[in-house]
């Protein structure tokens, strides 16, 4: 029997040996076709949600004292050296500098006449401010009654949320008005008060070594001095900048054909940057008169200026002073919830606006049409569904159908 079973034994080997090589060779074709595979491209991802959009107008702009005085010397004289600092506080009223007049000229008709000319002008135009005044007010006081009366018709829902909110900014901008009126008659009545001490010392022959106070027509700020030590100086030549820091303002200049989209009491973001961080404002005015600037590639451009006041109050922002740099966000156009997508998701193909989305581990190419703009987001007002996921900056060498792995 066991003659028998060797020559069976025999005969299956070549069969196993054969077996054993074409399952290598099979394996090697699979670990080659694996390897050969396309891989699917990595690609950062997104997903497409309805949030609140917000378009804006981004540019640089810089604060700015609403109310700046410069007080000027009255006479030819030597000033004494100044007290004060950039930054020191003054109360309305306190002396801000010292002049002793030069010797006085022999006094003629003339002289007296014009001194008393004069103050005839400084009295029409302290009259005028004080009637500027009265009338700013007078318009406070029905901005005042109008807004109390939209507010009753919108509690009752006689009035929209737009005139409730244009009635409060009229009410607010008749006020500052008003403010700005009395800082105009405070210096009307200084400036007569320097006219009458000048007619008294030409009429009266005061000698030489009386000294000229000027004083403060407001409580504010140094801002700047002119004249940091005492010396000659001409009549009319600067010595000091006073103005009140808590009195700010924003300055940003824009291109004319976007200030055409801004409208007086529309929103604004202020990011100021450091530990103030980001305050929010309203646009107050646009400057009828526009001006000519050079850009940095050396085109002119029409711009015009956009004055923004800021609704945060001046705890938050004390730190800020007169020039400094801010990025304002004017607000255009607001949504309360539209479907966004970022703005990398985009780019064009054969002339349409285009999105990848990620299907099934696939990209799948879909034509979007694109809406308003800002923050990084843009609207998608067609061609998407909420939730999809979107490919973000996507590969130049993308097509649709390619296998992806989003992140």
């Amino acid at each position: 029997m066991a003659k028998e079973r060797r020559p069976a034994r025999r005969a299956a080997h070549p069969w196993i040996r054969r077996g054993a090589g074409l399952l290598a060779v099979l394996v090697v074709v699979a670990a080659v076709t694996w390897l050969a595979r396309p891989k699917p491209t990595a690609v950062e991802s997104a997903r497409a949600t309805e949030t609140r959009l917000e378009a804006t107008l981004d540019e640089e702009g810089r604060t700015r004292v609403r109310d700046r005085y410069v007080i000027s010397a009255t006479v030819a004289g030597n000033v004494r050296r100044p007290e004060l600092h950039p930054g020191d506080a003054v109360e309305s009223g306190s002396v801000v500098a010292r002049i002793l007049p030069a010797d006085a000229a022999p006094l003629d008709a003339r002289s007296r006449t014009q001194a008393e000319v004069r103050v005839r002008m400084a009295e029409a135009a302290l009259g005028q401010a004080r009637s500027v005044v009265d009338r700013s007010h007078d318009a406070w006081i029905f901005a005042r009654d109008e807004a109390a009366r939209v507010h009753r018709l919108a509690a009752s829902g006689s009035a929209t949320e737009q005139e409730r909110t244009q009635a409060e900014f009229n009410e607010r901008s008749r006020a500052d008005e008003v403010t700005s009126a009395q800082f105009a008659a405070r210096g009307a009545a200084y400036e007569l008060d320097n006219a009458r001490v000048l007619l008294g010392r030409t009429t009266q022959g005061d000698g030489p070594h009386d000294a000229i106070d000027l004083r403060s027509p407001v409580r504010a700020r140094v801002l700047r001095v002119f004249q940091p030590s005492g010396g000659v100086v001409m009549a009319g030549a600067p010595l000091l900048e006073l103005g009140d820091t808590e009195a700010l303002e924003v300055v940003v200049d824009l291109l004319t054909a976007d200030a055409l989209l801004v409208t007086p009491g529309a929103r604004a973001h202020l990011d100021a940057g450091g530990a103030v961080g980001v305050l929010q404002g309203h646009v107050r005015l646009v400057e009828p008169s526009a001006f000519t600037r050079v850009s940095a590639l050396g085109v002119e451009e029409q711009r015009v200026n956009v004055l923004l006041d800021l609704d945060d109050p001046p705890a938050r922002w004390r730190a800020l002073g007169d020039g400094w740099r801010v990025e304002a966000h004017v607000v255009t156009w607001a949504g309360a919830s539209v479907l966004t997508v970022p703005l990398g998701a985009l780019f064009r193909r054969a002339g349409a606006w285009c999105v990848f989305t990620v299907e099934g581990g696939r990209a799948r190419r879909r034509e979007v049409a694109m809406g308003h703009q800002g923050g990084g987001l843009v609207e998608v007002t067609r061609g998407l569904p909420a939730g999809a996921t979107v490919v973000v900056h996507p590969p130049d060498r993308l097509e649709d159908g390619d296998a992806v792995v989003a992140e």
